[in-house]
C-alpha cells in the first residue's frame, strides 16, 4: 500500500517563487504557537483542559498537536466539551465533538460516537479488527478481507468535460506577477543571450485542466454540499509554452550572475540547490505535469489558497496581488464552509489536506477537501482505479484512485525537495 503525503496534491498550487522561499525558511512554523514535547497526536479540532488552560488540537508540520488557545480566569471554568471558558456555575448546553451513531477507524480499531447523559458526544472503541479483517467505518463493522460492504455512490463514476475544460494563465499574467525591478534585473542577466522576458509573449499560455467546469456529463445526481463543487478528474496535463522553456534554459546559466548583481553568492544559499531546481523544472516545462484518470472520476471538492508575503526582499521581486489572482483561478468552492464529517455522500471518504505555513517571510494557507470513492477491496473500484490508502491530517483512508498518480506525484515531490520518504508498495 502506498501512502500519500498531504503536500503532493497541493504541489501545483503553491509552486511560486515566493512560496518556495517561505517554505525554505528555517524559522517556519505551522501556526506561530509554540509546541512542547508534552503535546501528543490528537483528533483535529478536539479540545482539552490543562488546568485552567484551554487547549485545541490543530494540524502542525509534524502532525496534530494540542495548542493553548485561552487561559481561563479565576472566576471561570475550563470546559473542553464546549471548547471555551465559562463563568463558574454556568449551565451552558454541552456541544458535541462527533455525531452520535457515526463510526471511525484508527489503526485497525473501530470506534463509535456515543452520546453522554449531559448531551456531549465522544468516540468509544467498539471493536479491534483482526488481522484477516478490514475496519469499515461506513458500515460500522470489521469485515473479512476481500469482501465489500461499500455503498454505491456517484463519486468515482465515469465522467467527461464537454466545454470550458481548461484553465489558462497568459504570458502577460506571468510577467505582471514580477515587479518592474525584477524585470529589469532579469533582462539585464539575459542581455548577452538571444532571449528576454518578451520571449514569453503576452498571449502565450500555460494551460491546465479545469476539473470543475460547469459542463460535465456523467455526474448528474451528485449534489454539492455547502462549500464544495462537483468535478470530474480526467487524464490531462499542465502544459507550458516553448517560450517559457527557452527562458528557463537560459536562466539556469544566468542565475549566478543575477544573484551577484545583488551581492549574493549562490553558494551561500544553504539548502537551496538552484541547479537541482532547474534540472527538475526544465523537464516539467517540456513534458508537463501529468494526471491519469481513465474514463473520468466524479468527485466533490473545495480548494482555497491564500498567499501572503511580508518579507520586503520578496515583495521587491514579486507582485503578490498578481500571484494571488493566478491562484484564484485554481480555487474551487469555499473550504471554510465544508463540514468534513458529513459533506461526502455515503460510500465515499473525505480527504482533507491543510497547509498552514508561517514564517518571518510570510504565510501560505492551502485547504484542499475532496470526496473519493470508499473501498475495502480491489473489486470495489472501477475504470482502472485501485484500492489505495491515502493519509490526511485525520488518519488513513482507503479509497479508489489511480495508483500511478500516487507514484508520479510522490516522485515529483521528492525531486522538488518538498516530499517525505514514502513507504514502498505493500508496506
Amino acid at each position: 500500500m502506498i501512502s500519500l503525503n498531504k503536500r503532493l496534491l497541493t504541489l501545483a498550487a503553491i509552486s511560486t517563487l515566493s512560496i518556495g522561499m517561505i517554505a525554505c525558511d528555517d524559522d517556519s512554523s505551522n501556526s506561530g504557537k509554540q509546541e512542547t514535547p508534552a503535546q501528543q497526536a490528537c483528533e483535529l479540532n478536539a479540545f482539552k483542559c490543562d488546568g485552567q488552560n484551554l487547549m485545541k488540537c490543530e494540524a502542525g508540520a509534524n502532525g496534530n498537536a494540542y495548542n493553548q488557545i485561552a487561559a481561563c480566569g479565576a472566576e471561570e471554568n475550563c470546559n473542553a466539551t464546549a471548547g471555551k471558558c465559562e463563568p463558574k456555575g454556568s449551565t451552558q448546553p454541552q456541544t458535541s465533538t462527533c455525531t452520535a451513531g457515526t463510526f471511525k477507524c484508527e489503526t485497525g480499531n473501530l470506534f463509535e460516537c456515543k452520546a453522554g447523559a449531559d448531551g456531549s458526544t465522544s468516540y468509544e472503541q467498539k471493536a479491534a479488527c483482526g488481522v484477516n479483517e478490514t475496519c469499515n467505518a461506513n458500515a460500522g463493522s470489521c469485515d473479512p478481507k476481500g469482501t465489500s460492504t461499500v455503498t454505491d455512490t456517484i463519486i468515482g463514476h465515469p465522467c467527461h468535460c464537454t466545454d470550458n475544460c481548461t484553465i489558462e494563465v497568459t504570458g502577460k499574467e506571468v510577467k505582471d506577477a514580477l515587479t518592474p525591478m525584477t524585470k529589469i534585473l532579469v533582462n539585464g542577466a539575459l542581455k548577452d543571450s538571444d532571449v528576454s522576458l518578451d520571449t514569453l509573449a503576452d498571449d502565450d499560455k500555460i494551460t491546465a485542466p479545469n476539473y470543475f467546469s460547469d459542463s460535465i456529463t456523467g455526474c448528474e445526481g451528485l449534489v454539492a454540499p455547502e462549500g464544495m463543487k462537483v468535478g470530474c478528474f480526467e487524464t490531462a496535463k499542465i502544459e507550458m509554452p516553448e517560450s517559457l522553456q527557452s527562458l528557463f534554459s537560459v536562466l539556469k546559466e544566468k542565475i549566478p550572475s543575477l544573484l551577484e548583481s545583488f551581492g549574493v553568492d549562490a553558494s551561500s544559499l544553504g539548502d537551496i540547490d538552484l541547479n537541482g531546481i532547474f534540472n527538475v523544472m526544465l523537464p516539467l516545462l517540456s513534458e508537463g505535469i501529468q494526471f491519469k484518470s481513465d474514463g473520468g472520476y466524479c468527485t466533490l471538492a473545495a480548494i482555497d489558497i491564500d498567499l501572503n508575503v511580508t518579507d520586503l526582499v520578496i515583495k521587491g521581486f514579486v507582485n503578490m496581488d498578481k500571484v494571488n489572482a493566478i491562484a484564484d483561478k485554481i480555487e474551487v468552492g469555499d473550504a471554510s464552509k465544508v463540514n468534513i464529517d458529513t459533506a461526502c455522500p455515503t460510500g465515499s471518504e473525505m480527504i482533507a489536506f491543510n497547509v498552514d505555513k508561517t514564517s518571518n517571510k510570510g504565510s501560505a494557507q492551502v485547504a484542499f477537501d475532496i470526496c473519493m470513492k470508499s473501498c475495502n477491496a480491489p473489486t470495489d473500484c472501477e475504470n482502472g482505479t485501485e484500492c489505495v490508502e491515502i493519509k490526511d491530517d485525520r488518519g488513513a483512508h482507503k479509497v479508489c484512485f489511480e495508483e500511478d498518480n500516487i507514484t508520479y506525484f510522490t516522485n515529483l515531490s521528492k525531486s522538488l525537495g518538498v516530499g517525505e520518504e514514502e513507504p514502498a508498495a505493500g508496506e
